[in-house]
């Protein structure tokens, strides 16, 4: 048996070298199964147990005479005390308990969110595969991951008044304020596409007048003189923030409209609002195949959108990593607008942050 928990040592220890992951990642990540969110590693140990177990009872239930003493000799005996001592474990369950696992339970039973773990797709490759494992796990390099000791060591470098983590950097972040909106906007544009090419009566991010409020919605479809106000979000991967950011849409935001609000699309007889809530990490809300079902969208829609969600937050988070090293070499921590909107093309800079924004992006 030490030798079998050598071997998954050795096999725990290479994994994470290849993957570039420090040594103090999981165990259970790496033995969570893929459709849960994890590696899918297999533990030898307890395979080897499992099979002990089953051989085992086999033996109990014999109606063998021999088969029965040799049940009973010392060295089964002492085998059958080492099993009972064996419990099967819940590695999914155990990573959603730790730090790196926050957020774990929107992955668990996601086949979709999960679908790029096994490595074998065509849209990342190496490095890219690599960082985006580390942004699952919240291994990615930060203050916070680095340290984490010293409060004061971990605040980010950009001057913000909150700790240097992945999910200030993705979500609240001033400085990576028009990167989110790049994200969003993908996503937004990738569905618009596919609604002008199949024909559909939309509008998109046209604002409408409700009494004093003035709504901006991402995409509004008429299907059947339905209206179906879409509206999509980029949230930090937790079920409760998922929930958080939808129950804003639908309660709060959009539930004041009626279809004499929306101009332009010919008659409406009724609104229904269908929030898309993605996660930075490449979470997919379940209840967003309410639109597949409307739309009879591809399947490849919320793998593709995925993978460029992912994308876009590992594009920040190199970003950040970069300017925190120019930072460190010219011995400036303030000063970094002016390399944000070089390296990246975008349109980036302060803004202000609030509640919401920390939540569920842009």
């Amino acid at each position: 048996m030490k030798r079998i928990e050598r071997y998954d040592r050795a096999l725990r220890s290479f994994t994470k070298k290849v993957l570039h992951l420090p040594k103090s990642t999981a165990t259970s990540f790496l033995y969570t199964k893929t459709r849960d969110g994890g590696l899918g590693l297999p533990c030898i140990f307890e395979k080897v147990m499992k099979f002990l177990r089953g051989q085992l009872r086999k033996l109990q239930t014999s109606s063998d005479l021999w088969i029965i003493a040799l049940a009973q000799t010392q060295l089964v005996q002492k085998m059958q005390r080492r099993i009972e001592k064996f419990k099967d474990r819940n590695w999914q369950q155990e990573f959603s308990r730790t730090w790196q696992g926050h957020g774990a339970d929107s992955f668990k039973a996601n086949p979709v969110a999960n679908f790029w773990l096994p490595g074998q797709t065509k849209f990342f490759k190496g490095r890219v595969y690599n960082q985006a494992v580390q942004l699952r796990t919240q291994l990615f390099p930060t203050r916070r991951t680095q340290y984490n000791t010293d409060p004061a060591t971990n605040m980010c470098r950009h001057g913000c008044p909150s700790q240097e983590t992945i999910q200030h950097v993705l979500q609240s972040c001033p400085f990576f304020q028009g990167a989110r909106i790049k994200r969003h906007d993908k996503v937004v544009n990738s569905l618009a596409e596919y609604v002008q090419k199949n024909k559909f009566k939309f509008l998109k991010e046209t604002y409408l007048t409700k009494g004093t409020q003035r709504l901006k919605p991402d995409l509004i479809i008429v299907k059947e003189e339905v209206a179906f106000v879409v509206d999509v979000t980029v949230a930090y991967d937790h079920p409760e923030v998922f929930k958080r950011a939808a129950e804003e849409k639908v309660q709060r935001k959009y539930s004041v409209l009626t279809p004499s609000d929306i101009p332009g699309l010919g008659e409406v007889k009724a609104v229904e609002v269908i929030p898309i809530v993605l996660g930075a990490g490449g979470g997919w809300r379940r209840a967003n195949s309410k639109l597949d079902k409307v739309l009879k969208l591809p399947r490849s829609f919320a793998k593709i959108n995925i993978i460029r969600t992912i994308k876009e937050s590992i594009t920040m988070l190199r970003l950040h990593s970069s300017l925190q090293r120019r930072n460190s070499r010219n011995g400036n921590t303030n000063n970094t607008q002016s390399h944000i909107n070089s390296m990246n093309g975008m349109n980036v800079g302060p803004a202000s942050t609030n509640a919401a924004s920390v939540n569920s992006g842009a």
